[in-house]
Order: structure tokens, then sequence, then C-alpha cells
């Protein structure tokens, strides 16, 4: 180590980068998991607000009976 002094500084940079790097692998994946999460919620509310639509249609339908069915 005595002809290069700033070799254990050029190995802490290389560990460094490589833990920059990472960490960059790491977030990303968050970044897509947040994703797939957020589409599939999306997705979710697609088929909530469809039903609640088709609940509200039935309700109407019935109504125009005015029978013990109605709602």
């Amino acid at each position: 180590m005595a002809n290069f002094p700033r070799l254990q500084e050029l190995a802490a940079a290389r560990n460094s980068n490589n833990l920059n790097d990472t960490m960059s692998v790491y977030i990303q994946r968050e970044i897509n998991a947040d994703l797939q999460f957020a589409v599939g919620l999306s997705q979710l509310w697609d088929v909530l607000y469809n039903h609640v639509k088709e609940m509200r249609m039935l309700s109407s339908e019935l109504n125009l009976f005015r029978g013990p069915l109605a709602v």
C-alpha cells in the first residue's frame, strides 16, 4: 500500500458506487411495486363502480313496479 496511498480511498469509492447502484435497484423495485398496486387498485375501483352502477339500474327497474320488491 505504500506505493499506492490512495488505493484505500479508491476501494471505498468503488464500494460507494456499488451501494448507489444497489439503492437504485431497490428504489426501482419499490416504484414498480407501487405502480402494480396502483394498477390493481384502479381495476378494483372499476369493478366497484360497475357493480354500484348495476345496483342503481336494478333499483330503478324495481321501483317501476311499485311493489313489495321496490327499494
